[in-house]
């Protein structure tokens, strides 16, 4: 189902949120050839996303309304359709173990933070278009001594419910997840930037097989996605243009049956957002 360009604002910019510790925007996305399965699909959709950090809580989150404005494939349901898709929200949120434990950062060494990770992904439809999903685990910042942000956490995959797959209601399957900024040049005056962003999933041991026809093999055991984001700011508004690649995207994979799907390939995004 839609698994909503998941994470198509996981763009996450730490780099130029506010000074306050909240930050929130209203963004319209237009997604292309995105491929979390089973086919193919394209979108114009509206998105609230929100991030910031205070203290040892550090959060980043979106809510998706996939066909907001009654424009994408023919076989995407969105939000204003009977069986489609609510909603898709994606929430990330780590609590930092310095903190918790009343040290800093670490100034030497290839580890600056360790965190207690965690990662929600639901997508609100009637059954069984229905996705909930809990990872949670440990992360780091690694410590690059240059202007790039890189860190990555380590998760286990909690499933309650996943388009009825076998798997639901299970601890099964693991993930591992980089995500990188480099602050290319401000511009404006510095009142703005270029930045790029980078993230990428590897999902493996999922354990997904449909309830229905287990021997249809379409789900598959490892997934994997990268992105790359060139994301321009100035002020209150700002603009990215993303170009991801998919294998076995939504964890599905061609079966070579009379229902082939469409999971490994490119797909792109644009966006245009208003810093609330």
């Amino acid at each position: 189902m839609f698994m909503a360009t998941a994470n198509a604002q996981e763009i996450k910019r730490e780099m130029i949120v506010p000074p306050n510790w909240f930050a929130h925007y209203a963004n319209i996305v237009n997604s292309y050839t995105t491929r979390f399965g089973p086919t193919k699909t394209n979108d114009l959709y509206l998105e609230y996303e929100l991030m910031g950090r205070q203290g040892i809580f550090d959060f980043y989150g979106y809510f998706d309304m996939p066909k907001f404005f009654g424009i994408g494939s023919d076989h995407l349901e969105g939000i204003w359709d009977k069986k489609g898709t609510r909603l898709f929200a994606d929430f990330q949120g780590r609590m930092s173990i310095n903190g918790l434990i009343g040290k800093g950062q670490i100034r030497r060494g290839p580890f600056r933070e360790f965190f207690v990770s965690t990662n929600y992904v639901g997508n609100f439809a009637s059954k069984p278009n229905a996705s909930h999903v809990l990872w949670f685990g440990l992360g780091t910042n690694i410590n690059t001594y240059s202007k790039l942000d890189l860190n990555i956490n380590f998760y286990v995959r909690k499933t309650f419910t996943d388009f009825g797959s076998v798997n639901e209601h299970s601890v099964q399957g693991y993930r591992l997840k980089m995500k990188w900024i480099y602050p290319i040049t401000s511009l404006f005056n510095n009142q703005g930037g270029l930045t790029y962003i980078g993230f990428g999933d590897y999902d493996f041991n999922l354990g997904k097989a449909p309830k229905e026809y287990p021997s249809n093999n379409i789900g598959s055991n490892d997934a994997f996605q990268l992105s790359n984001v060139l994301d321009l700011s100035y002020k209150r508004f700002h603009f990215a243009a993303v170009a991801r690649y998919w294998y076995h995207g939504g964890g599905n994979k061609y079966n070579g049956g009379s229902f082939p799907v469409r999971t490994n390939g490119w797909g792109s995004y644009f966006i245009i957002g208003y810093r609330l």
